[in-house]
């Protein structure tokens, strides 16, 4: 059988290419052989980061790297957006440019959405790797089929750069909305399992670097109106199940003690839990709260 090309969507802004190269390396030792490597420079035009990432890229001397510019900054999903736009293959992968793959992280996903037509999106588990600590395997439940109610009730799909697609998918479901200040891929997992069927890998197969800087905004508020925009666009959903409901509106908790102040912010904790008291996972959401962090989950 003949191979089916795969579009590999890399979005970077902010990097030097010494950082960046370790993630366009990972994609060129990919064991599957028939891919396009589409760096998305969001750096602005005549960045001086977006030179030395083009004669990085250069250097390299692999015919299936093609570079975009983006004019001005406009964000990684927008990125990801024009990554999609250019891209050719049958099937759409992402790397965020402070990750790496393992060598068979496409071959695996490919098998699965090849060998079952009626899957959308296959994911994966991971390495966590922070700063110079031993990297650390991370396994999440992993969740077959239908599963947009599961979903809704917790992102555990997690990071683009554990996914790969068919065109099919954004075909009918459109782009990243890049509307939300936060939440983009969460929201974009969520519009695609409710057409298709999502398939977790239980491999891990990316190296996921956890660090202070541009992995994603730290900005409180930004953090807040994207789980709202989230929370607002699938409403009509969470109101049929309390459990969901409480969950979705106890996510917000922490952000809001960060922002208000532990007195404000318990009062709303609170008064979400008992939406559904009767879940461990929302007590410990409301005891977080209480200390001011932000859940991982």
């Amino acid at each position: 059988m003949e191979n089916r090309l795969i579009s590999v969507v890399i979005t970077t802004y902010g990097r030097t290419f010494t950082f960046i190269r370790k993630a366009v390396e990972s994609v060129a030792k990919q064991t599957y052989p028939q891919i396009e490597i589409l760096v998305v420079d969001d750096n602005g035009i005549d960045s001086p980061l977006g030179i030395e990432l083009e004669e990085g890229l250069s250097s390299l001397g692999d015919p299936r790297i093609t570079l975009i510019h983006h004019q001005t900054n406009q964000g990684a999903c927008a990125a990801r957006n024009t990554g999609i736009a250019q891209a050719k293959g049958e099937y759409i992968a992402f790397l965020d440019d402070d990750d790496e793959w393992l060598p068979e992280k496409i071959a695996l996903q490919e098998a699965v959405l090849t060998n079952d037509p009626t899957i959308g999106l296959v994911y994966c588990n991971y390495f966590l790797q922070v700063g110079d600590q031993p990297m650390r395997p991370k396994r999440k439940n992993s969740f077959n089929g239908y599963v947009f109610d599961k979903l809704l009730y917790r992102n555990f799909i997690g990071s683009t750069s554990f996914v790969m697609i068919r065109r099919t998918v954004v075909e009918q479901c459109g782009p990243f909305n890049i509307n939300m200040k936060s939440s983009q891929d969460y929201e974009y997992w969520l519009r695609i399992s409710k057409r298709f069927k999502i398939f977790g890998l239980q491999q891990n197969l990316v190296i996921y670097h956890a660090h202070a800087g541009q992995r994603i905004t730290t900005s409180v508020q930004n953090r807040i109106d994207g789980i709202e925009m989230l929370n607002s666009i699938y409403h009509d959903d969470m109101v049929k199940s309390k459990r969901i409901l409480s969950r979705r509106k106890l996510v917000l908790a922490p952000y809001y003690v960060a922002r208000d102040g532990y007195v404000k912010g318990m009062a709303y904790a609170l008064k979400t839990y008992f939406l559904y008291p009767f879940s461990l996972v929302s007590l410990a959401m409301v005891i977080l709260s209480g200390l001011g962090k932000k859940p991982s989950w």
